[in-house]
Order: structure tokens, then sequence, then C-alpha cells
């Protein structure tokens, strides 16, 4: 072969092998970059999702439990057998038709939580009790319209049990006949998210943060904070497969029951 021609031959057979290289890089960096793409929207697209409000007037769930005998004494049922879910002024009045807190003084302990505390009552007794209105909370829990969830039929029930730490297919908590506690039950499926912990509503001192999703209006608290939708509790999000979850964990310990078909006929 004359000089000429391998050297022609090289050169397409380099631009071959930088072709292949090039193509290679590419493709590698095109990877990476549906990676970085997928990392970053996992994290960001959740925080798009959602909108952030506060809720009217701030509440302290743990001052409020020192007085009252547990959730149902502001969270009622109805003459009908219905859920109130929210409390409301007839319920609040006896102790609040006028400010019961003392306004701190700078140099307090705790100054600025207290001062807070004091502003929201304040409010809530000038805007809301003296104005007979009634507050507008925002419900975290807000199912579908086209759902019904009967909260006798869980809290009522003496088939339900609680299940430790709320944790799915953890195994139910056992109590002696009439000692469990009643908001056990309650924190089974409802908890405050206080920056990323999940705490007991009645321990709270503050309200959670209100996210509601943009394209649905639901809150965060019924798909759940785990873009994927899989969690460890009961408490962390509200969908139609959480309750078969509970159903089937429940029957599976002493109900002889089929999840889909105890509320479906």
């Amino acid at each position: 072969m004359s000089g000429p021609e391998k050297t022609q031959q090289d050169g397409a057979a380099h631009k071959k092998d930088d072709s292949a290289g090039v193509f290679a890089m590419s493709l590698f960096a095109a990877g990476i970059s549906v990676y970085v793409s997928l990392f970053v929207g996992w994290l960001v697209l959740p925080e798009l999702l959602y909108s952030r409000q506060h809720q009217p007037i701030d509440f302290n769930h743990a001052i409020h439990m020192e007085i009252v005998d547990g959730c149902t004494s502001c969270h009622v049922f109805r003459e009908d057998g219905t859920f109130a879910g929210t409390p409301t002024l007839d319920q609040c009045i006896d102790c609040h038709e006028e400010v019961q807190s003392i306004e701190p003084e700078p140099g307090d302990e705790d100054y600025e939580a207290r001062m807070a505390q004091y502003l929201d009552e304040v409010k809530f007794v000038e805007e809301y009790v003296q104005q007979d209105k009634e507050v507008p909370w925002l419900i975290y829990s807000k199912q579908p319209d086209c759902v019904f969830f009967s909260h006798a039929a869980h809290m009522t029930s003496h088939k339900f049990k609680v299940l430790e730490d709320g944790k799915i297919g953890a195994p139910p908590v056992e109590f002696e006949p009439g000692e469990e506690p009643e908001d056990a039950r309650c924190n089974m499926c409802h908890m405050a998210f206080i920056d990323g912990e999940a705490v007991p509503f009645g321990e709270a001192e503050t309200l959670p943060l209100y996210r509601r999703n943009w394209i649905t209006t639901y809150p965060i608290d019924i798909w759940g904070r785990n873009i994927s939708g899989f969690n460890d509790h009961y408490y962390d999000s509200a969908k139609m497969d959480d309750c078969a979850q509970c159903h089937y964990d429940q029957r599976n310990d002493h109900q002889g029951q089929d999840a889909c078909f105890v509320c479906h006929k």
C-alpha cells in the first residue's frame, strides 16, 4: 500500500475513533444531565407544587390540653354522629370572651413567643369573638368531595386497635379495658409536622404551616411529604391506599375483613 493511501486510511480511522469518542462523551453528559435534573426536580418539585399559608391565628394545643379532657373535648361528634373537626366559637367563648393572658414585658423569659401568643389571643377576641365570626381555619386533612370518612366508625368501634407509633405494619398496642388513651387513636392518623418533625397535636405549641397543592387544591397531608407517595407511618398521608393498608393490618390482627370492601360494597 502506497504512503498516501495509508495516510488516508489512518486519517479515516482517527476520525471514526474521534466521532465514537464524541458520541460516548455526549451520551455520558446527557446521562449526567438527566440524573442531575431528576435529582434537583425531586427536591424542588414538592416545593413548587405547594403554596404556603399560615392559619388565621396560631393555636397552642399544649396549653389547652392542660385544661381540657382529651382531643374530643374540642373536636366533637355532632348529635347526628358526624364529626366536627374544628371547634366553634361556642366552644371557646366561655374562656375567651375576654383576653385571658397578660401582655409580657420586654426582658421576660420567652418574650417573643409569649408576645406572639398574646397578640394572637387579642386578635381572636377582637376579630372573631366580639364580631361573632367563626375562624376560617384551614383544614389539614381536607378530603376530596367524593370521599366520606366516618370518624365515628373509627373512634367508637371496639374492634379498632391502635398500632404502635402509628407505623405501617406495626403491632397493635395492648391496653387494659377502659385504659386506652383517647388521643392515641387520633395520633395514629393526625400529627403536626413542624420543622420537618412529626409532633402529636396535643404537644404542639404552634400550628403547622398549611401547604396546599396548586393543581389539586388539596393539602400536602393527603398525598404526603414524600413525593413518591410511599410512607412509613399512617399519619404521613391520607390516600386511599393508606386506608387499605391500615384495614389490611387490622384484619391480619383480628378482624377478618377485606380492606376495600369494608366501605365499598
